[in-house]
């Protein structure tokens, strides 16, 4: 549905904006924007869809969906967003809410430059904005900040955390060499063949819909306990995963992995590819039964394994600092954010949670210091209540 609120500017080449408040993602529209975008998978119009259809409500979240189109009617730009109340306030966000790791404005790559030229934009942009407190972009990539720029003025500023990913090449005894450590090689030799001598293992990509949903049932229990606020506790967020791991399986979008021992689970793994990139984005294993077999790193070599014969270029671990993405040979990618007071209360929201941030910097800091420094120096801040 279209709001009210259309703004044209013919001296802008025709460019018209609208604010929507829904939007079919799955439309020819927006697919071929999507194709000639180069966005990330998390704009992809299975994963969109499916996350305004299912985690709004769950999120108390409204959609706000901004679409330009030139004079010709044809889409050139959307940017998928939400307005949700965060501690009182109102904030402006990608739709993400809690699932995607990158985000990104869907622009066509041929309009960018003209974009860049049209000086009236961001402020075009701005009056389509209803009321808002924060203006909050995360997860972003560095490739993306200049299209972010094109329509919102902010400085970037560093996520206190990194993605993380492998590139992939040649087979996968070529990649394991130059991405492992000799040490870390030989110890996931070991767990293998032990776990490989414990019976038939197999390893395979699930298609049918109804074991698709039953897979993903199975790793959200095995998760359930090991995971501080783990999203999958809720219904709204397996039922979204259920209907992108279904649906994506027919765009080629969504891969739902299953590792068995004799017919029984040993653990699943569900991803997404796109333009030769794997995205790899819920694990879980029955460590309970397989622990001593170390199930995940095992699992997760074979899975690229599987990646470098399907002729992907990169195994993406996505965002997260966790220490096991170090032994599969990865790469930290900067992650930045926009976060843009427009109220008062909104300012002393980001005021706040700045210091905060630097609290925490500091007390790191003081962590890795010296021990006799850094304990004397824990003393003294231990007697100074946190910012």
């Amino acid at each position: 549905m279209i709001l009210p609120h259309v703004n044209r500017d013919d001296a802008l080449e025709g460019l018209r904006l609208e604010r929507l408040e829904g939007f079919d993602f799955t439309g020819e529209p927006y697919g071929k924007l999507f194709g000639e975008s180069g966005a990330t998978v998390f704009q992809h119009p299975v994963w969109l869809q499916a996350i305004y259809d299912h985690l709004l409500h769950d999120a108390k979240a409204r959609p706000l969906i901004i679409c330009g189109y030139d004079g010709g009617g044809q889409l050139q730009f959307l940017l998928p967003l939400v307005v949700r109340t965060v501690s009182g306030l109102s904030v402006i966000e990608p739709a993400d809410l809690g699932v995607s790791d990158y985000n990104a404005p869907v622009v066509r790559r041929d309009n960018r430059r003209s974009l860049r030229r049209m000086d009236e934009l961001k402020e075009r942009i701005a009056a389509l904005l209803p009321d808002h407190d924060i203006l909050r972009i995360r997860h972003i990539r560095k490739r993306d900040i200049s299209q972010w720029a094109l329509f919102f003025p902010a400085n970037f500023r560093q996520h206190d955390f990194t993605a993380h990913s492998t590139p992939l090449g040649g087979d996968h005894q070529s990649w394991r060499a130059g991405a492992m450590t000799t040490s870390f090689r030989r110890y996931l030799d070991r767990k293998k063949r032990r776990l490989f001598r414990s019976g038939d293992v197999q390893l395979k990509e699930i298609a049918d819909r109804t074991d698709i949903r039953q897979a993903l049932v199975g790793l959200a229990e095995v998760r359930r306990g090991r995971f501080k606020n783990d999203p999958l506790n809720r219904q709204a967020v397996r039922d979204f995963y259920s209907t992108v791991a279904c649906n994506g399986a027919d765009a080629g979008l969504s891969h739902t992995s299953m590792m068995t021992c004799d017919g029984a689970p040993i653990g699943r793994i569900f991803g997404l590819t796109h333009a030769g990139r794997y995205h790899m984005l819920l694990i879980g294993c029955d460590y309970e039964n397989y622990g001593r077999h170390s199930p995940g790193f095992v699992f997760l070599d074979s899975l690229i394994e599987k990646r470098i014969a399907a002729e992907d270029k990169v195994f993406d671990f996505t965002i997260g600092d966790e220490p096991y993405k170090r032994e599969f040979g990865t790469i930290p990618t900067t992650i930045y954010m926009i976060e843009r007071p427009r109220s008062v209360p909104g300012k002393l929201a980001v005021l706040t949670h700045t210091l905060l941030r630097a609290a925490r910097k500091f007390y790191q800091k003081l962590m890795n210091a010296p021990r006799s420094w850094g304990q004397t120096a824990c003393i003294l801040l231990s007697a100074v209540p946190m910012i």
